[in-house]
């Protein structure tokens, strides 16, 4: 089945184009319904602010978020008039300070959410709440644009990065539509069994599922570290010409405070190609 709700997510105005484009890109019938949503970053209020500091300062975040939602907004009806899927536009509440629980409340109904990554420059140190809410708490694929980087048509050649957990198992299954699209190929990478001269590669048993789903792969056992395989897989994208990565999302969250695989943390931040992720 093909994806028939996209939620598309837009934090920053000026990948807004970008964002909107490729989500309208994987839509490959007139059936797919497109949503999009401006997710402004969560506010830290200063605790000091008391009486009519706070109500003023509450003022000037809320006036500058509808500004920046209104230009959001118009990079997504020209997306949505090129297309021959179904638009929606969901206006964030004005009134209120922004978080993440409407942005998830949106993502838990949808087929796969569209987001890039932080912009490149900002901090490495100060993590993307926004995306790693939607990885580990939304339940769905969410699929990871390259900051700036626009796909107007589904992904031609597909990498799938797999392992024998169930973060990797829902990603490759979740990826059926877009695997279904790559009228490229699709290649399957995976940990390289103990005995490589006897053992058939550990993907075996996947690339026979997806068989099953009229998908044709190939299998390529990847000898990488048991700790971080993101260069490998990096490495291996490049090599196969991929347009696109699948791949699980490994962390893990308390109270708040994120932790992601050394592999995720890599392959979000240096990808070049977007990756769809699944938790």
């Amino acid at each position: 089945m093909p994806f028939r709700t996209i939620l598309a997510v837009v934090r920053d105005q000026d990948n807004a184009a970008a964002i909107f484009g490729s989500a309208f890109g994987l839509c490959d019938t007139p059936d797919c319904h497109v949503i999009g949503y401006h997710a402004a970053d969560a506010v830290d209020v200063n605790p000091a602010l008391r009486g009519p500091l706070l109500e003023e300062w509450t003022r000037k975040a809320l006036d500058t978020r509808a500004l920046v939602t209104r230009e959001i907004h118009k990079a997504f009806t020209p997306a949505a008039a090129a297309s021959r899927a179904h638009a929606e536009w969901r206006e964030p509440d004005q009134a209120v300070v922004p978080d993440s629980s409407r942005t998830l409340a949106y993502a838990r109904t949808a087929d796969v959410i569209v987001i890039s990554r932080k912009r490149t420059g900002q901090d490495f140190m100060v993590p993307d709440l926004t995306l790693e809410d939607l990885l580990l708490g939304s339940g769905r694929p969410v699929y990871v644009m390259p900051d700036g980087v626009q796909h107007d048509q589904p992904p031609r050649k597909v990498l799938v990065a797999w392992s024998d957990t169930p973060e990797a198992t829902r990603a490759a299954y979740d990826a059926l539509p877009l695997l279904k699209m790559a009228s490229g190929g699709v290649k399957i990478i995976c940990p390289r069994p103990a005995d490589a001269e006897h053992a058939l590669p550990m993907a075996t048993s996947l690339a026979e599922g997806l068989a099953r789903h009229g998908i044709k792969v190939e299998v390529e056992p990847l000898q990488a570290s048991h700790f971080n395989a993101g260069p490998a897989i990096l490495a291996a994208a490049t090599a196969f010409g991929a347009d696109a990565l699948v791949m699980g999302a490994w962390g893990h969250s308390r109270l708040r405070e994120f932790v992601l695989g050394g592999a995720t943390d890599t392959i979000l931040r240096e990808c070049p190609v977007p990756v769809l992720m699944s938790h």
